[in-house]
């Protein structure tokens, strides 16, 4: 059987309807991917190394998240402005396998109210919108477990939601405050803006909203960090004998690799559902999708496949 070792263009065409897909783009102030880049790929609040040498860690088959080693950390390039929110929430994917004493910072506004982190010597995440760490609404349990949880805390600007692996956990009464818009306002991961409650593990798929979330919205985002595992499941074995360039990508995709020449190729929206089925043609156009990830998995004519993520950008 004939095999390709050429860089491969697609040609298909999308019918599948992505409207849900832009709902989770409405109002998102920041969105960073962390595939081997520290780019926000919703706005412009791009992150820089802070201190140490954070590392790029694997999320799931395809995909990388940024790991901390409780010495590395990044923080905002420039000022990030929260000062029109009215209400707000983050949603992340963490893991860790280190309770420390004192709390570990994952994420801090600095001067702009809000963060989650892991509480010291219990190992519960814990976030704020009201600018303290005290009283912080916390998991019922560790997640300290060396597992990826999907965390998602948001304010609606009088009560504090917490959402665990697409779950309601709780919520309480808390203010929402927000920055003044000065130069101090940025993003910090890994650790505070004085250097202390260093974290180790690793984060992805972190993004922030200048709205609530829905509760199907909040699944919606649970749901797409399992979807790159159940599509490796089975007969996903061939190894990473292809790639995808560029990501993200805007109107072209290409595919560089051996496999088959009658090899088949699905791809699949962020929200799990197929969007195309076909044989590996010639180009692959796609403009007409929406802002965000998809996931392209070939399979050959024994039944073998690989997965692999790629992202949208306008």
């Amino acid at each position: 059987m004939t095999k390709l070792k050429l860089t491969i263009v697609l040609f298909i065409l999308l019918t599948s309807d992505l409207s849900f897909g832009q709902t989770l783009n409405n109002n998102l102030e920041a969105h960073f991917y962390f595939e081997g880049s520290l780019v926000d790929s919703a706005n412009t609040n791009h992150l820089g190394i802070a201190s140490g040498q954070p590392a790029y860690d694997l999320f799931r088959p395809g995909d990388s998240a940024i790991s901390f080693n409780g010495s590395s950390s990044v923080s905002s390039i420039s000022r990030f402005n929260n000062t029109s929110f009215r209400n707000s929430a983050i949603s992340l994917w963490v893991i860790t396998d280190s309770i420390t004493i004192p709390n570990q910072s994952i994420i801090q506004g600095a001067f702009m109210g809000f963060g989650i982190f892991i509480e010291g010597q219990t190992g519960k995440v814990a976030g704020f919108f009201d600018g303290t760490s005290a009283g912080s609404l916390k998991s019922p349990g560790s997640i300290v477990d060396n597992k990826w949880h999907h965390v998602v805390f948001q304010n609606d600007s009088t009560h504090t939601h917490l959402y665990l692996d697409g779950q309601f956990v709780g919520s309480q009464p808390e203010v929402f405050v927000v920055g003044n818009g000065t130069a101090n306002n940025k993003l910090y991961l890994g650790r505070t803006n004085l250097n202390l409650a260093n974290f180790i593990g690793s984060v992805n798929d972190l993004r922030i909203y200048s709205r609530v979330l829905s509760v199907a919205e909040v699944h919606q985002l649970y749901s797409a960090g399992l979807i790159v595992s159940a599509f490796n499941s089975g007969n996903d074995e061939r190894g990473g004998r292809i790639s995808l360039y560029p990501s993200p990508a805007k109107n072209q995709l290409f595919i560089n690799g051996e496999f088959e020449s009658n090899s088949r190729v699905r791809i699949f929206g962020q929200n799990g559902q197929q969007v195309f089925e076909g044989y590996i043609k010639q180009e692959l156009d796609i403009s007409d999708l929406e802002r965000g990830v998809y996931f392209l998995k070939v399979t050959d004519q024994s039944g073998k496949a690989e997965t692999l993520k790629f992202i949208k950008t306008d």
